[in-house]
């Protein structure tokens, strides 16, 4: 055995584990790669496909890569309000051009759980002498409920290596107390880094170092104070480096166009419930149907990720008490308590309902920025803390001399793998691109950068059109999609006459008949505003009723595409309708509901 850790190193072997245990999750999506994805279709995964594809098209031509008119046209997004992982679409830009950009993200979704659970290794193998003990830790972090949870739709808070690693260096400045200034260079480039990745985790990270520098400094006054003052030039140097690596992007956000105001999310709904702490949700393996009737309603909508479940509370009390005296388990379970609390947001909710009991978190409503992360995401600290614990656990089960102590810590960490187990096959759905956008020989008829208007028309939790848009290489821009932009409706484009009725005959809340007679105009009028080329209907619920409607809009039928249907030369017919009011001649034919 030690024979074979000379050849391969602990933390070698750890990373080929981690690896091995996502690509198992994620098995369903590897064994037809390009046909299937990770979460639910049509969602955020289709919305992340874009920015994935984004990135090296903009790069390629010489363009701002954090701005875009390709959606929103005219007006565009800034994308760097919008969760745009730039720096991981430009890693695998590789994989995008040749296999798809949603092969690149189940590649993400892949790697990252994998590489946080190794970077949590990494941090924790600080703290106990066991490399097996650091792995059981690690993968706590890395299959946490938060991370199962998230792998659904946002690969890019999965990809969160930077909370240990941000552990790993400040426990070099403070505990190992050196120096370094390349410490600092390393700081403040993991926080570019993450920036520009996942920028929510980059304040959660912030949150967290400010309570965990708190708590030692309230454990262990005259030791933490007595370091901060010799720290400051490296921590000074963190700073120099991140302003510097960031500036363009930060100062792009802030004041560049299509910046957005106002709360991007609602405010004390992403939150974790008392009940979150107790109850499964679907994601695991082992969750009643009568219990995730209930926590499916806990917290906001697809964010139910604190949950600990009894077996690891237990585990974690059994934890605290018998080692309280090591600082560390100390500082573990104050600050993770602590960032638990926050996670409640600014008022407690149990079993769904808000007893209007305020919190600790309210408090930062005056801070803007911080205040627009969702308390319930704080959970991912928390289980970084939890795998301190637990790994602390197991290397003091470990050196026990006697078999009885090992079985019973064996047995703890048994029921709470079990416990949290991921729900197996992990949800997967099909992939289907019309051919009009995989194999785009019509599309290429138009003039790259062309405007066409695609429907579903893309908004918030309807991102096929963006998915497409990828598939197609980028050749063409939409005057919709699912993105912040300062408009009076979170991840809607600014609204318009041809948004309100499309998505409305898409979700079945309007039928056609009762579309109001003056509306075709209205339609036409965006369509003009917008410099439409071409309109582009794809599978979709209600799709007679939107092909309906368009043919009413532009007075005659559609073209059949490969698996579209399709009116080519918008602006013609536009003219043509326009000369034929202005001659009063018979104007285009009207929807039902005028008829």
């Amino acid at each position: 055995m030690r024979s074979l850790e000379r050849r391969v190193p602990p933390w070698t072997a750890a990373l080929a584990a981690y690896l091995f245990l996502a690509f198992l999750l994620f098995l369903p999506v590897w064994l037809l790669p390009g046909q299937r994805t990770v979460g639910g279709a049509g969602g955020d995964p289709f919305f992340s496909s874009w920015f994935i594809r984004w990135f090296p098209h903009a790069i390629s031509h010489g363009w701002n890569p954090l701005f875009t008119t390709y959606l929103d046209y005219p007006d565009g997004v800034n994308l760097m309000w919008n969760g745009s992982i730039a720096l991981p679409s430009i890693l695998v830009a590789p994989v995008t051009l040749a296999a798809g950009p949603m092969v690149a993200y189940n590649l993400l979704t892949t790697l990252g759980p994998a590489l946080s659970g190794w970077s949590a290794y990494l941090a924790l193998s600080r703290y106990v002498r066991s490399p097996w003990a650091a792995f059981v830790g690690g993968a706590l972090y890395a299959f946490s409920p938060f991370m199962i949870s998230q792998s659904l739709g946002h690969a890019h808070l999965t990809m969160a290596w930077a909370p240990p690693l941000a552990l790993l260096l400040l426990d070099e400045v403070f505990v190992r107390r050196r120096r370094s200034l390349w410490i600092g260079v390393a700081l403040g480039a993991l926080g570019a880094t993450q920036l520009l990745t996942a920028e929510e985790v980059l304040a959660i990270v912030a949150v967290a170092a400010a309570v965990g520098l708190i708590v030692a400094g309230l454990l262990y006054r005259q030791a933490v104070w007595s370091r901060l003052r010799p720290a400051l030039p490296v921590l000074g140097m963190a700073a120099v480096v991140f302003l510097l690596l960031a500036a363009f992007p930060l100062g792009f956000q802030l004041l560049g166009p299509q910046r957005v105001h106002g709360p991007l999310q609602p405010s004390n709904y992403y939150v974790s419930d008392l009940l979150n702490f107790l109850l499964p949700t679907r994601v695991q393996l082992l969750a009643p149907a009568a219990v995730t009737r209930i926590s499916d309603h806990l917290a906001g909508f697809g964010e139910q990720t604190a949950y600990l479940g009894l077996p690891l509370m237990a585990l974690l009390l059994v934890v605290v008490r018998r080692r309280w005296g090591l600082p560390v388990v100390r500082w573990a379970a104050i600050a993770g308590g602590t960032l638990a609390l926050l996670s409640l947001g600014d008022t407690l909710h149990v079993a769904g309902a808000d007893t209007r009991l305020p919190l600790p978190w309210a408090l930062t409503s005056a801070i803007p920025l911080v205040h627009e992360i969702l308390p319930v995401r704080f959970s991912l600290v928390v289980f970084l803390m939890v795998g301190l614990l637990v790994a602390v656990f197991v290397d003091a089960t470990l050196v026990t001399p006697t078999w009885r102590p090992r079985l019973v810590g064996a047995v703890a960490v048994g029921l709470t793998v079990a416990a949290l187990f991921p729900a197996v096959p992990f949800l997967t759905s099909p992939l289907g691109a019309p051919g009009f956008f995989s194999r785009p020989s019509a599309l290429r008829a138009l003039p790259q950068g062309s405007v066409i208007l695609v429907t579903p028309f893309a908004v918030v939790g309807k991102a096929d059109a963006m998915y497409w848009q990828a598939e197609a290489g980028m050749w063409f821009r939409m005057p919709e999609g699912e993105a912040f932009v300062p408009s009076p409706y979170p991840l809607y484009p600014p609204p318009s006459a041809t948004e309100f009725a499309l998505v409305r005959l898409a979700d079945g809340s309007v039928p056609l008949a009762a579309i109001e007679a003056g509306v075709p105009g209205q339609i036409r009028d965006d369509l003009r505003r917008w410099h439409v080329q071409a309109i582009v209907v794809g599978p979709m619920p209600h799709r007679d009723q939107v092909v309906a409607l368009l043919s009413a809009v532009l007075g005659r039928a559609p073209s059949p595409g490969d698996g579209v249907d399709v009116w080519w030369d918008v602006p013609a017919t536009l003219a043509q309708i326009e000369n034929s009011a202005t001659d009063g001649s018979t104007a285009a034919p009207t929807t039902a509901s005028s008829r």
